[in-house]
Order: C-alpha cells, then sequence, then structure tokens
C-alpha cells in the first residue's frame, strides 16, 4: 500500500487548537504543517524505479512518470504500467529527462541519449535516434498546430518539428542574442514565450525584450510597448512570462508590465521599489503573478501586493539557487528546491517549508506538478513519487495536548471554548489557546468512567457520569453534584431553549431547572414509558423535544405531552444513539444497526448499506447549514445531500451516492464513538467536531470543497482465456468491434477510472449489451469477469464516479463480437434448418407412405379374414351342410314306419358314415383356421396324418417319404389350406377313380420350393386326359383336376400330372414356392 504521512504534528496543543477554531490567518504567517496530507509511491508499490525525474497528464487523464534508470510508468492513481525499451520498441532509452504534453494531446518523450519519442493516444512513435547532431535536450512544448511542434530546449534554442516529415523534419534556430535562462539550474527552464499571435518573445545577451516571428525573423517591438518599457531608461528586462490569456507579461527592473498584442498596460502597484533581484516569475489560477527576488517571494494581482511569503523561509532556498517557481491553480506558489525541500505560498500567503520531518521522503526533489484536480504531485531522487493535497481535517488527539485516545463527548461553549469528556473521566478545556486537563476524582474505589459533557449558555459544564451523577463545573472549579433519586449512567445531554437540562439515563428521563434546582422524572405516570433508556435528544424549531430511546423508537415531548412513534415491527431491535431535528419537522436518527433513519411525515425511512452508506452504525449526526448531512460512522465520516436522500426515499434513486472519509483524507481512526451525547457538535462559526476512539476531529465543511472533476474512463485490457489481447484506444469509435476466435471463451475486462484525490474510493458502474438489461454495479472493482458467450455482438460500457459522487456518464466502451464455428453461422443455420424441414418432410412422405402400405396389408388381411371367413362358410356349408342335410334326411327316411327293418339298417349305416365324413370335415376345418400350425413342418406332418387316416379304410396301402427338416420361412393359411385341399383331392382321386393297391406320399424341400406328389399303382389316366389337366382343361369325368390347378395357381404354385413308373398309375405333382414372407407390422 501506499505510505501516508501526515505533515508533522504540533507539539503546541494550543496552536493546535487555534488552528482548528479560527478560520483565518493573516498572510505571511506559517501554514500548519497539519494542513496537508503527503503519500508517496516507491518500487514496492509498482513504480518501476525511485527517481523521478518528470511527471505529466494527458488528455486522457492518465499521469506519466519518466524515471532516471527505469523506463517510463503510466499511472492510474492504484496500478503502474511499465515501458521501456524491452516493451517498447520505439522507446530507445530507460533514462527519462523531460516529459511534455502539447495542446494536441501528444506527449514528447525527451532522454539521455537525445531521442525523441512521441506517444499519442497508445501509439509510439520514434522521431530522433540517439546522439543525432546537433545535440538537442527539449525542456517545454511551446506550440502545437498545423503539423508543427515547437519546443524551448535547455540550451536557449528552438527546434521545430515538422510531423509530415517524420525524422528528418527537425529545425534548430537560436537568436544571436539570446541569452539562455538560468543555465545553473536544474530544473527546466522557459527562455522564449509565444504569445497568441504567434509571436516568440525572450530576454537578449543585453537583458533587454526582443521578439522574432514564427520563421525565426526578428522583429522590432511593437510601438505601444516600446514606449511603456523607455519609460525608464535603462530598465533591464527580469522575466517574461505568457498567462492563459496568451497575453506577455514582463517584469523590469521598476516595472510590471503586460502586453495583449494591442496595448501595454502597467500593473506595477504604489510604492513599488526596484526590481533589480526578481529572479523568476510565475502565474497561478487566480490570475496572480508571484515574483521571486533575492530574499522575497510575493503576488501580484489587481496591481496590488496581496501576499508575501514568510522570508524567514526562503533564504536557504534562494541561496542554492538550484529551484524553480511554480503557481497552481488555488492561486498559490510552490518552490522546489533540491536540497531545501518544497515551499508552499498559499494564496493569502501562509507558507510551509516542507522537508524530511515534515512528511516529505527526501529534500532532494526532482520536478513538480499539478494534476486536473489539483492534486500536487513531486519527483524525488530515489525516494519515488509524491503526492500532496490539502489536509481539511484537523486532529486534536494525544499529541497535541488531550489527555487520551477516545473521546466519549464534546461541545463549545458560548466563548468558542471547546470541551471535551474522555473514556476515563477526564476534562478537557481549550481556551485562547491553553489547554488544561480536569480530572474527576473518583468516589471511593468506583472509577468515573465515560462522561458526557454541555456547555451551558451560563458558562456552566455539565458533566455526567456512569457512576457519580450530575456535576456543575463552573469558574474553573468542579462543584457538588446535583442531588438526584439514581446517580448512576447519564449519558444524554440537551439544554432547551428556556434552559432547562434535559438528562438521559440507562432507565431513565429527567429534567433538571438551574433556576429552581429541582428535577422532575417523567415516567409512565407522565405518558413516557419506565424504565427506558434515553440515547439523544432533539429540539425542533417549535420547541418540541425529541427523544430517542434505547428500543430504536422516538418519542416527542410538546405542550406538556409525550408522543411515541414506534420503529417498524419488521426492523430488528437498534438503539438510537444520536438525533438532529431539521426545520423542516424532519428527524433523523443514528442508530446502532438499522443505518441512519428519517422520520417524517409520521413515517419511518431508514438507509444504511443496502443504499450505498459505509456502514450501518451511525453515531452522530449534524447539519453543515448547506444542505447537507454529516456522520460520524464506524466506518468513517460521512457527507451526504439531504436531496439525495430525499431522491433515494421517493424511488427516484437506487443507491445514495455519499462521500465517505477515512485515514487516507486525515483521519486519525474510522470509528466515531457512540454510548453518549453529544459526541458531536457544530460551532459557531460553522465547524463541525467528531469525537472518535483516537482523539478529537475538527473540519470546516467550507474548506471541503466536493472534487467536481469526473474521472476519465479508459477500458485498458481484455483477457481472452487468461491471455491478454491488445487493445487499440478509442477503438470501438475508430476500428469497429474487436474480433474473437470462435468457442466458449472466458472474458476478463481491466478498466480504470482516473481520479487521483482519492483513486481509492472511485466507484464504477458497468453493462454489457446484448447480456445485461441494467447497469451493474461494480463497486471499487477495476476487473470484471464474464463467460461463457454465445456468438454474437457485444457492448461492454463503463462509467466511474469519483470519491463525491460525481460520475463520468460517457465512460468508456468496447465493441466485440464473438465469432461463431461454421456451425453456428446464420447460413449454416438455414442450411440446417432447411435439411431438417426437408428430412421432416421425407419422413413425413414416408411416414405416410408407411400408412399406407399398413393401412393395405390391414385390407389386406382383412380381405384374406374375410376370404378365410368365405371359406369355412363354405366349407362349412359344403362339407357339414351338405352332410347334417343327407344325415337329416336319412334320419327322416329311417323313422317312417313303412320303411322296411333292413332297409332301415342300411340308412343307419349311412347315417354313420356321413357323420364320420363330418368329424373329418371339422377337423380339417379346425386344423386349417388354428394359427399354430401356419410352419411347413405342421404342414408336412398334417399331409401324412391325413393321407394314413384316409386310406386306412380302403384297401390301398399307403407309404410316406416324408424328411425331417422342413423350411422354417413362416406358412400362411391360404398357403397351406389350398394346398390341403388340392393334396386332399388328388387322395380322392386315389381312392375312387385309381383302383391301384398302392399309394406313395412323397414331400421334398428345399429354401426355394417344396415338393408334395401323390403316386399310384392303378390304371392311371390316358395320355390326352393327363395332358389336359395338366394344362387346365376339365377331362373327362369332372373338375377335381381343374380344382387342384386353380388352387395351386392362387398360391403362386403348380400342378404336374403324368404317368407313373412303367406307364403304370398315376403321379400328381405339386410344387410351392417357399415365400420370405415378412414379419407381421
Amino acid at each position: 500500500m501506499p505510505r501516508l504521512v501526515f505533515i508533522p504534528r504540533l507539539t503546541s496543543p494550543a496552536l493546535a487548537l487555534t488552528l482548528a477554531l479560527h478560520a483565518t490567518t493573516p498572510p505571511g504567517a506559517p501554514a500548519s504543517s497539519r494542513d496537508y496530507l503527503v503519500h508517496s509511491w516507491q518500487t514496492d508499490n509498482g513504480l518501476p524505479q525511485n527517481w523521478v525525474s518528470s511527471i505529466a497528464q494527458t488528455p486522457d487523464g492518465y499521469l506519466w512518470i519518466g524515471t532516471r534508470h527505469g523506463g517510463l510508468a503510466r499511472f492510474d492513481g492504484v496500478r503502474f504500467v511499465h515501458f521501456n525499451p524491452q516493451n517498447t520498441p520505439e522507446f530507445l532509452d530507460m533514462q527519462v529527462e523531460r516529459l511534455a504534453v502539447d495542446a494536441q494531446g501528444t506527449m514528447w518523450i525527451a532522454t539521455t541519449d537525445q531521442s525523441i519519442t512521441a506517444m499519442h493516444g497508445d501509439r509510439f512513435e520514434l522521431f530522433r535516434r540517439p546522439r543525432t547532431e546537433p545535440e538537442l535536450r527539449i525542456a517545454t512544448v511551446l506550440h502545437a498546430g498545423g503539423g508543427t511542434v515547437v519546443f524551448n530546449t535547455e540550451n536557449g534554442e528552438i527546434a521545430r518539428l515538422d510531423h509530415a516529415k517524420g525524422r528528418e523534419g527537425w529545425s534548430i534556430s537560436k537568436p544571436a542574442s539570446a541569452a539562455r535562462a538560468f543555465s545553473y539550474n536544474i530544473y527546466p527552464s522557459e527562455t522564449f514565450c509565444r504569445d497568441r499571435g504567434g509571436a516568440y518573445w525572450y530576454i537578449d545577451q543585453n537583458r533587454l525584450l526582443a521578439c522574432m516571428s514564427e520563421n525565426g525573423e526578428a522583429q522590432a517591438l511593437p510601438d505601444p510597448l516600446l514606449a511603456a518599457l523607455v519609460k525608464h531608461p535603462r530598465t533591464n528586462v527580469n522575466a517574461i512570462e505568457i498567462d492563459a490569456n496568451g497575453s506577455l507579461w514582463i517584469v523590469t527592473d521598476r516595472q510590471i508590465l503586460s502586453w495583449n498584442g494591442c496595448a501595454a498596460e502597467d500593473h506595477t502597484p504604489p510604492g513599488t521599489g526596484p526590481l533589480a533581484d526578481v529572479r523568476q516569475v510565475a502565474l497561478s489560477g487566480d490570475d496572480g503573478l508571484w515574483i521571486v527576488e533575492k530574499q522575497r517571494l510575493r503576488k501580484l494581482a489587481r496591481k496590488t501586493w496581496v501576499a508575501e511569503a514568510d522570508p524567514r523561509l526562503l533564504g536557504g532556498i534562494m541561496s542554492s539557487r538550484h529551484y524553480q517557481l511554480y503557481g497552481d491553480s488555488r492561486g498559490g506558489a510552490w518552490i522546489v528546491s533540491y536540497g531545501q525541500g518544497l515551499l508552499h505560498a498559499r494564496a493569502d500567503g501562509r507558507t510551509q517549508l516542507l522537508t524530511e520531518k515534515d512528511g516529505l521522503p527526501s529534500r532532494l526533489l526532482t520536478c513538480w506538478f499539478e494534476d486536473n484536480e489539483g492534486n500536487v504531485w513531486i519527483g524525488t531522487t530515489g525516494d519515488g513519487l509524491v503526492r500532496i493535497r490539502d489536509l481539511a481535517f484537523r486532529v486534536v488527539g494525544e499529541a497535541e495536548g488531550m489527555p487520551e485516545k477516545i473521546v466519549c463527548s464534546v461541545g463549545v461553549d458560548a466563548a468558542g471554548d471547546i470541551w471535551a469528556g474522555t473514556i476515563s473521566g477526564q476534562l478537557t478545556h481549550w481556551r485562547d489557546g491553553a489547554g488544561r486537563v480536569v480530572t474527576l476524582p473518583p468516589v471511593e474505589t468506583t472509577p468515573i468512567g465515560g462522561i458526557a459533557i454541555w456547555p451551558s449558555r451560563d458558562g456552566t459544564v455539565w458533566i455526567g457520569s456512569l457512576y457519580h451523577g450530575l456535576k456543575p463545573f463552573r469558574n474553573g472549579r468542579l462543584e457538588q453534584p446535583v442531588p438526584m433519586r439514581d446517580a448512576t449512567f447519564i449519558r444524554a445531554f440537551l439544554e432547551d431553549k428556556r434552559g432547562d437540562l434535559w438528562i438521559g439515563q440507562f432507565g431513565a428521563l429527567c429534567r433538571y431547572t438551574p433556576a429552581t434546582g429541582k428535577i422532575k422524572y417523567f415516567g409512565s405516570d407522565q405518558g413516557f414509558q419506565a424504565n427506558t433508556g434515553v440515547g439523544a435528544f432533539a429540539e425542533d424549531a417549535n420547541g418540541a423535544l425529541w427523544i430517542g430511546v434505547e428500543s430504536g423508537d422516538l418519542w416527542r415531548y410538546g405542550n406538556g405531552r409525550f408522543t411515541r412513534h414506534q420503529r417498524p415491527a419488521e426492523w430488528p431491535r437498534s438503539r438510537c444513539v444520536s438525533l438532529l431535528a431539521d426545520a423542516d419537522g424532519t428527524v433523523w436518527m443514528g442508530t446502532l444497526g438499522n443505518g441512519l433513519v428519517r422520520f417524517r411525515d409520521g413515517r419511518f425511512t431508514r438507509f444504511g448499506t443496502r443504499n450505498g452508506l459505509p456502514d450501518d452504525n451511525v453515531s452522530q449526526l449534524l447539519d453543515d447549514g448547506a444542505g447537507n448531512l454529516w456522520c460520524g460512522t464506524y466506518a468513517g465520516i460521512m457527507r451526504i445531500k439531504k436531496t439525495e436522500i430525499a431522491a433515494c426515499a421517493d424511488g427516484k434513486t437506487a443507491a445514495l451516492m455519499c462521500t465517505v472519509f477515512v485515514r487516507e483524507d486525515g483521519l486519525p481512526a474510522l470509528e466515531c464513538t457512540a454510548g453518549f451525547s453529544p459526541a458531536c457538535w457544530r460551532a459557531d462559526d460553522g465547524r463541525l467536531l467528531f469525537a472518535t476512539v483516537n482523539g478529537l476531529v475538527v473540519v470546516n465543511p467550507a474548506d471541503v470543497k466536493p472534487n467536481r472533476w469526473p474521472p476519465g474512463v479508459v477500458i485498458e485490457e481484455l483477457h481472452i482465456d487468461g491471455k491478454l489481447r491488445a487493445l487499440t484506444a478509442g477503438r470501438s469509435r475508430a476500428l469497429g468491434a474487436l474480433e474473437i476466435e470462435p468457442g466458449k471463451h472466458f472474458l476478463q475486462f481491466r478498466y480504470t477510472g482516473l481520479s487521483y484525490s482519492a483513486p481509492e474510493k472511485v466507484r464504477f458502474r458497468w453493462k454489457i449489451d446484448g447480456i445485461n438489461r441494467d447497469w451493474q454495479d461494480g463497486g471499487t472493482q477495476r476487473i470484471i469477469g464474464i463467460g461463457p458467450l454465445e456468438p454474437g455482438h457485444y457492448r461492454l460500457r463503463v462509467l466511474a464516479s469519483n470519491s463525491d459522487g460525481v460520475w463520468n456518464e460517457k465512460g468508456d466502451t468496447l465493441d466485440f463480437k464473438v465469432l461463431p464455428y461454421f456451425w453456428e453461422t446464420a447460413w449454416f443455420k438455414a442450411a440446417l434448418a432447411f435439411l431438417v424441414l426437408a428430412l421432416i418432410a421425407g419422413i413425413g412422405a414416408m411416414t405416410q407412405r408407411a400408412r399406407y402400405r399398413r393401412r393395405l396389408r390391414e385390407a389386406e388381411r382383412q380381405r384374406e379374414l374375410e376370404r378365410e371367413r368365405t371359406r369355412i362358410a363354405r366349407d362349412l356349408h359344403d362339407d357339414l351342410g351338405t352332410s347334417l342335410t343327407q344325415i337329416s334326411l336319412l334320419s327322416a327316411l329311417a323313422n317312417r314306419p313303412k320303411t322296411p327293418p333292413d332297409e332301415k339298417e342300411t340308412i343307419i349305416h349311412q347315417v354313420d358314415n356321413r357323420a364320420r365324413e363330418m368329424v373329418t370335415a371339422l377337423d380339417e376345418i379346425v386344423w386349417a383356421v388354428n394359427p399354430k400350425n401356419d410352419t411347413w413342418y405342421e404342414l408336412a406332418n398334417y399331409l401324412g396324418f391325413f393321407a394314413e387316416e384316409f386310406f386306412r379304410s380302403t384297401d390301398i396301402r399307403c407309404r410316406m417319404d416324408i424328411p425331417a427338416q422342413m423350411p422354417v420361412n413362416p406358412l400362411s393359411s391360404e398357403t397351406r389350406h389350398h394346398l390341403f385341399l388340392a393334396f386332399k383331392e388328388a387322395t380322392n382321386n386315389v381312392a375312387k377313380h385309381s383302383g391301384a393297391g398302392q399309394v406313395w406320399v412323397r414331400i421334398n424341400a428345399s429354401e426355394a420350393e417344396v415338393i408334395v406328389s401323390v403316386e399310384d399303382d392303378g390304371r392311371g389316366f390316358a395320355p390326352e386326359d393327363a395332358e389336359g389337366a395338366s394344362a387346365g382343361t376339365r377331362p373327362a369325368g369332372g373338375n377335381g383336376l381343374v380344382n387342384m390347378r386353380r388352387r395351386m395357381e392362387q398360391i403362386g404354385g403348380r400342378v404336374e400330372i403324368h404317368p407313373g413308373r412303367e406307364s403304370r398309375g398315376t403321379v400328381v405333382v405339386f410344387y410351392v414356392p417357399v415365400k420370405k414372407d415378412r414379419q407381421p407390422e
């Protein structure tokens, strides 16, 4: 962490309190060394080297630090980024001598080897190589514009650079009469000045004013100016300077003139003596002109000497001659001396010489610079970089005479004297610069403990302690305690407008009337809650008394009545330790746990860390009279506008913008004490006093001016998956979006806010268009990480605010896009979508076709089922129906009385035969319907079984040749049924017509077909009948052979009939193809 130094403490408590309480100091008096805060940075804080040779600030807000042996560093108040020959090829030397920024925003870097490098934006360019003749050492920039830059050199020359010609564009000129200004000085000096008309002014060797044109030609002095100068013959010109308006200021031995290009004006104050010893001059921000003489530093403004530095502090500096005068923006002057320290003369002449004993790390000072916010930066030889800024908070602690660290209570009496009570019961009093400590005597063995005090209007200081009651301190001595019913745990006081003293105790509320010496207690009988701890009081403009109690409730006492306002039931219990009543009727409550509470129009509203406050413990409250609340907390002292609170309470803003003052602002501790009231006080002169755990803090709100300079915002770095990607300044505005290769990347952005008064308090908001709808609160964090990101365009926007809540609403932006893989591109997605749609359409079409085929198969199955049912019905009708009809007719014939017995026996025998035939036919139908038989193996077995049973009742002997293995392919019931019926027809023909004595049934199977043959040894066919049956014509004697052929054709087979062996008998052969039927769907 950077080192924090308070420029040294005063050894005199009287002087400390005098400075704390009185607002003005006579001009020329020494300034307090407690007026400054000094920070220093060295190599352990990131500075590349501790010898700082030059400091500059570019328009983007960055500070640039040139070092003697460590190259260049860019500084944002938090982090140093190094530039050297190793990482910046255009930067050739580690030894930086001068940094100068021109009006175009280009920074010029001059190094010891005389090389010159320019940096604009984030681009470096080499304009002069090392040790190029002639010698050239630039000091300051005189002018930049029109493609040309003009420099003052350390040798009293003018160097011009034509940008377009680059390294070849240099020209160096020096008027023969020009005198080198302070050639013995180690600090850069300006031999030439350029006015707004483009003329270059210098002091010649005869100490006369001279002028030359833009092209280097000598010019005569304008007549009005010459006339003003010759009023005093033989006048030497000692110093010249150009002000912000481009007017020339001339200091001679006898007069001080200004020249605006048209007229000369004499600013010499009346009675001014000779000015022969003038060494240097500098203009300040209030249009004052500071002039260094031999042993004198004084300020001219409005033709009057308005301030003069303490001459006692100038002797050492003036004798060293190694010094340089600078004017600051606040109207003051600084003299930087090599070996003598730093002298600061404020606008009113108060002077302080700062050396090591005052907090500077070294007297060997090399350079001075004031940034945009008014901070002063100093370079040292070997002790790093130093920042100096005003210290608004004065501390009165043990070093200034406070008897101990912890201050419990504080007040200021009518005479302006400060009174403070400490944790061990000591009363401290300052009057007219004299401090006095009053130690309260202990009673027996009980310590005093912390005390609350109240300086009353009549001069009495009332002291309340934890254990020893109420005591008055009058006329320099402690009087006897006031008799009380309970004299313990007094911790809050308030003197009302009538002069009565209200006393708050741990469990009681009472009022003491000094005029009568009586104390009145308030409890339940008076409308107040008994045994309630009182923490704070406030009196409003109407004279009503407000009381904050232990539970966090608020009581009002007016017109002799108490009114209780209870905190919302959902709020946690929190002690009220501070109260403040506004003229508009608002009552502010400081609580321990619930933060800052506003009571207005009968409604409580609380504000805490969730609303942007630094802490939820608000122990002290003061109004500065300028619309601000000052709150002492456990995390520092906070200043916040009441209008800001109102906007947040009304929902117009999400968070409060407050300024928090911490140790870096000069506070001795962060914690402001709580438990005793008053612990803070507003003096009649407007100064605010706060009790802390490390002394008393005094601040004049008028001295704490808000920083109105919004911080510059820069997105500095992008890391993609941990790898740094270089960013170009202004990339999103000039080069378009940064492209990131395809993939799921994790991105880390580093950004910064360029505010140097309190860089640790810079706050950020960020938003990534394409991801975030609302702004994200980044706090003080300067790095964010996101990812993985989908392909697309994004924009990072970053805003920043300084320590006083002033936002840079423009901020910085970075456009970037994550490129897609080819399969993530729009054209690929479109093509893929087309393919998917086509695939869906194809699948839909295939599905429709499949559904259509299923419907066809279903319809085919239905038709097959219908055919099967029709076949079964036909078989039942043809076989069983006919047989049943015959049986019915035969039975009727047998039952006729006239039928002879022997005929009846014949009829019964016929009926029996028909019944057997019906059983066989029914068995065939059942076999044909049963799906378990839809295999070639079952068919072959059934054909064999049928043939055997069929020929058993005949005289024909049946032989069978059936293979053990049959095709495993599925067999449809239709094929099985038609083949069986054809086979049956063939066996019937053998039995009825062949006259055979023997029949052979053979079955042969292959993968392609099954062959079933029936062969007999009967009389056979006539050749022409056999040929006709095979051809499908009807042979003589019936339709059986034609039916066999048709049945085989229906199942894709065929039948052949030919004579048997040796032309005996007949062979009927059935060929049935083995179909590879599909499995059912």
